[in-house]
């Protein structure tokens, strides 16, 4: 019986780790392969709010996806859900555990995570390490004033910019060289729509810059999540405008949304807006609002579902 490898997934919202996931879940199960069989891998995916949109969409390419919301698995309110979790994953004997983290985590305690796991598993196992994906476009603006971006960095020995193609050379060098001073010590890849070559997971280790920190992810200092619940059919038009409104006093808007082609998997950070096809045939339209601290957006949000939406909308 081999060793499960375990591999942490971090980035902050909309860089695109759902992406470089989805790109690794596709090759990895073709790598290589003992005795003729594929490559068991299993896949745990955290939410900061009440709904996960990340896991269907991943679901829906038909890997086994386990989510853990309405918290982090770095705060004390998911620290035994997530390490029963990874135990139970184990015990079907995984060759791969990949971890995508929620774009607000702080890395900081998984190797407390990772020795507390051994008290509730007998299957061997390994933390490779941590990977980190970062928003190429967005980089300069959020590291500036979000220590969970650096802190996402210094746990991370393969730091991966992502949407390389959105920016020019300058700017990508720029980026590039702003992570290698945060973080020596981590091997940095450019990358466009997450194509990440799965070779670079062999050389991932532990990092050691990380490891005596506290975690920032506190029950005080989560983000107010709003989810906003609908079972009518929405336009884009008006949910790029929903969104564009928004956006000023959110990080981020996501969601995944019906609408009169299909189910489509909504994301707006910045300036940005995107509607994605969606594998899926049946659900209602789920919208997350992760606002900025101090921002209380309920009554906002159900204002714009009314006036731009044009739906009354259940708020969660």
């Amino acid at each position: 019986m081999g060793k499960t490898t375990i591999m942490l997934i971090t980035g902050f919202l909309g860089a695109g780790k759902t992406t470089v996931l989805n790109h690794l879940l596709q090759q990895l199960p073709a790598g290589d392969q003992e005795n003729g069989q594929p490559l068991k891998v299993g896949v745990v995916v955290n939410e900061f709010g009440k709904a996960s949109i990340d896991a269907p969409f991943l679901a829906g390419q038909g890997y086994q996806v386990t989510e853990l919301n309405n918290g982090s698995i770095f705060c004390q309110c998911l620290a035994a859900t997530f390490i029963d979790t990874m135990a139970h994953l184990l015990s079907f004997d995984l060759d791969y555990l990949l971890i995508e983290g929620s774009g607000l985590a702080d890395p900081a305690g998984m190797n407390t995570r990772m020795d507390r796991l051994k008290q509730k598993t007998e299957r061997p196992y390994r933390y490779a390490g941590s990977i980190c994906v970062i928003d190429a476009l967005y980089y300069r603006k959020l590291s500036q004033s979000l220590e969970t971006i650096n802190r996402q960095i210094l746990a991370s020995t393969l730091i991966v910019i992502n949407k390389a193609d959105l920016v020019d050379p300058a700017t990508l060098a720029e980026v590039s060289q702003n992570v290698s001073k945060r973080n020596p010590l981590a091997e940095v890849v450019t990358v466009s729509h997450g194509q990440l070559d799965p070779a670079y997971l062999a050389r991932l280790r532990k990092s050691r810059l990380a490891r005596r920190l506290t975690s920032l992810n506190t029950p005080g200092g989560r983000p107010e999540t709003l989810l906003l619940l609908t079972d009518d059919v929405l336009e884009a038009k008006r949910l790029a405008a929903f969104s564009a409104r928004i956006i000023t006093q959110a990080y981020r808007v996501k969601g995944m949304v019906r609408l009169a082609e299909g189910l489509f998997r909504l994301d707006a950070v910045g300036q940005d807006f995107s509607l994605t096809p969606l594998p899926i045939s049946s659900g209602r339209s789920e919208i997350v609002v992760i606002a900025y601290p101090g921002e209380h957006l309920r009554e906002r949000v159900a204002e714009l579902a009314r006036d731009i939406l044009q739906v009354e909308a259940e708020l969660a």
